[in-house]
């Protein structure tokens, strides 16, 4: 790995986590160890999806999208949209935008 690529479980710092038994904390500890993980997950999902370089940038490139397996798209679409109660997730994104304008700037992903 290079000297400016990070690793994906840089962001976890054990020793940050309070080991105070007080049942008050508990539930903060499993809310920072799930947003912990939920973030190292998001950033393996990038690498898997679309290569070292999404991971690194945070961010998928337009034009890196059509190199990812559809059937990968569609249960991305469909756990947001799930989770969102349909207010978020691909397919949301694309009916907003086909509604906004009567020539999108974008051709739409079918």
């Amino acid at each position: 790995m290079g000297k400016n690529q990070r690793s994906i479980f840089s962001n976890i710092k054990w020793g940050d986590l309070p080991l105070d038994p007080d049942p008050k904390n508990i539930l903060a500890v499993r809310l920072t160890v799930l947003l912990t993980w939920a973030s190292v997950q998001t950033r393996c999902l990038l690498i898997v999806l679309a290569g070292e370089s999404a991971e690194m940038q945070g961010y998928v490139f337009f034009s890196e999208v059509q190199f990812i397996p559809k059937a990968d798209l569609k249960a991305i679409d469909d756990l947001w949209r799930q989770h969102s109660n349909n207010r978020f997730g691909y397919s949301v994104q694309k009916r907003v935008a086909a509604s906004s304008s009567s020539s999108p700037p974008l051709k739409l992903i079918k």
